[in-house]
């Protein structure tokens, strides 16, 4: 995501990339529902005042 951002024109100074790994699933690791839930990108806006 960061390289996709980037390439499109946002400054990659304003983006950071954390991958989390094995450390912190939000699903089971043993089906393979889990592990699709587990496979997923998240984009959180920091400039919004949110």
């Amino acid at each position: 995501m960061f390289d996709y951002l980037s390439s499109r024109g946002v400054d990659p100074a304003r983006v950071s990339s954390i991958g989390h790994g094995e450390l912190k699933p939000i699903a089971d690791n043993t089906t393979a529902e889990g592990r699709q839930l587990n496979r997923r990108v998240m984009l959180i806006r920091t400039d919004s005042g949110m």
